[in-house]
């Protein structure tokens, strides 16, 4: 499987071959079917925001709205349905736990 990767902080996303996981109890494996921009905005846009993104020439930390762990996943669905609020982003960090 190809899946895209953060090797430290500060340093560029990699996309690299690797062998899918055992999982273990609680775990999923996500399959992304398909990315698609917003406004025109084409794969090739996407791989340069994330390029900009990892190198920290754009940092997008002021469009997060939520941070949650793996746990809050639930949660952060409800929030994104609520048509009340701005949810810009929820970014879920499957290494923090509440």
């Amino acid at each position: 499987m190809r899946a895209s990767k953060f090797s430290a902080p500060g340093a560029p996303l990699t996309v690299e071959e690797c062998p899918v996981p055992a999982l273990g109890a609680g775990e999923v494996l996500v399959r992304v079917m398909a990315v698609l921009g917003s406004f025109g905005s084409t794969l090739h846009d996407l791989e340069q925001v994330i390029e900009f993104v990892s190198s920290g020439q754009l940092d997008l930390s002021g469009s997060i709205t939520a941070r949650l762990p793996l746990s809050g996943v639930n949660d952060a669905l409800r929030i994104l349905e609520d048509p009340v609020g701005d949810h810009v982003r929820i970014v879920i960090v499957p290494s923090e736990e509440e």
